[in-house]
């Protein structure tokens, strides 16, 4: 059984990802269902790990609901769209939020969409590995289940897709079942007045919240305090931001910690997020304190995402 799944139609044309495979000796299996369809569960058998590369197509957010669906039942399966299309920005954030792994925009890049689905399928065993460790699977996946019918309704009663992204954050910002000491959150900063003010602002939302000045510091806490979130900055005087999430995502094994990285440049939000730095999120500092309702949200999306 091959590690690596082409999902589409039978007329789906994946000519240049195939390639890049095939040079590769990687691999593949082709799946002549839509990931959409109902019968794509049944199609993937006893696939529990690997990753699913399917097309998206432009303003089908249909794509979107049927990956979280199928991670209820497979949550360590790693999904990459591919898009003929430079996609929207809004969209693009509205599908690495809602889990995918990521995007390649066609046509593609030989290297970096190797390096990307290599990542995603070392990204998978890593999900499938801390799966069969866990003894709260059903929690996960009842967790998994309840966001994926809210997010139904939210998005059925939506007009546009920015009225659908922010009534998503609506959604999970008023979930006071989120805002529990069960949350743990770790903010990683070399200025004291920015880790006080983190500390104030999500302790007081009934978080369970510790704060260190380096990433020397934080490898050690991660290992003590077990994170779901971990806030950085990028500059940290030694180790960077980056460089922690490489260390403890890439090397250490953490699969479920969600990495958020603080930049003042908006500049590095693109290299920030490339697949080969393990963040999940960014977000560009504010410069007061009325405008971390966005890092409120990124939390909270962090908090959901497996």
């Amino acid at each position: 059984m091959a590690d690596i799944v082409l999902a589409g139609e039978a007329k789906e044309d994946f000519g240049g990802i195939a390639s890049v495979l095939n040079e590769a000796n990687e691999a593949i299996e082709r799946i002549e269902v839509e990931i959409t369809d109902s019968d794509f569960l049944n199609a993937l058998g006893s696939r529990y790990s690997g990753v699913i590369i399917s097309r998206f197509h432009e303003g089908d957010l249909a794509s979107i609901k049927a990956m979280q669906t199928i991670r209820i039942k497979k949550p360590a399966l790693a999904f990459i769209f591919i898009s003929d299309k430079e996609m929207p920005e809004s969209i693009l954030t509205l599908v690495f939020n809602e889990g995918a792994y990521g995007v390649l925009q066609e046509p593609v890049s030989s290297r970096s969409a190797l390096q990307l689905i290599k990542q995603a399928l070392k990204r998978s065993k890593w999900n499938m590995d801390e799966i069969s460790r866990s003894a709260d699977l059903k929690v996960l996946n009842k967790k998994q289940k309840d966001r994926i019918d809210q997010l139904e309704t939210n998005l059925g009663r939506a007009v546009d897709l920015n009225e659908k992204m922010e009534r998503l954050i609506d959604f999970l910002l008023s979930d006071k079942s989120f805002r529990t000491k069960s949350v743990k959150i770790l903010f990683v900063s070399d200025t004291p007045y920015q880790r006080g003010l983190l500390m104030k602002l999500f302790g007081g939302m009934g978080f369970n919240v510790k704060d260190v000045p380096s990433g020397e510091e934080a490898l050690d806490v991660i290992k003590s305090f077990r994170p779901e979130i971990v806030v950085s900055d990028l500059e940290l005087g030694g180790m960077t931001g980056i460089e922690l999430s490489k260390e403890v995502k890439g090397q250490k094994g953490y699969p479920y910690l969600y990495f958020i990285i603080l930049t003042a440049s908006a500049d590095k939000v693109n290299f920030i997020l490339s697949p080969d730095t393990f963040v999940d999120d960014c977000v560009v500092k504010p410069s007061d304190q009325e405008r971390y309702h966005e890092m409120v949200a990124k939390v909270a999306l962090g908090i959901l995402t497996p």
